[in-house]
């Protein structure tokens, strides 16, 4: 990713405007990171509604990450951001039955996909 977004940079920031170029390349490393995510179905680990949330996550987050990347280059730091939102993954159900009923599983996701959002829009 980090690859497809200073490439993206180098070809886009040529002339124009560099702000809104940089915001299109994180949607377009964000969409290879969900993307790459699809695999997941290929396994049969996972149930469909995980893989679809992780998939929208992977959206999102790789956006942030994007413009983390952007804003500090710093490719370790994506590295254990990665790393530490998959350790809290870790513990997440990966079963269709089990993904909705459980509260804290709920709170878990909708606290961080907010904590994602207001990321990105402060980091803008």
């Amino acid at each position: 990713r980090v690859c497809h977004f200073r490439t993206l940079q180098n070809r886009s920031n040529k002339n124009g405007d560099k702000y809104n170029k940089t915001v299109l390349n994180c949607f377009i490393c964000s969409v290879f990171f969900a993307v790459f995510h699809t695999t997941n179905l290929l396994g049969g680990s996972f149930s469909g509604i995980y893989v679809t949330l992780q998939i929208l996550q992977a959206l999102l987050i790789g956006f942030f990450y994007a413009l983390t990347f952007a804003l500090h280059g710093s490719f370790w730091e994506l590295v254990l951001l990665h790393n530490v939102n998959n350790f809290t993954a870790s513990f997440v159900s990966v079963s269709q039955s089990s993904l909705f009923h459980e509260p804290i599983l709920i709170f878990g996701l909708v606290y961080g996909t907010l904590t994602y959002i207001v990321s990105c829009l402060l980091t803008l």
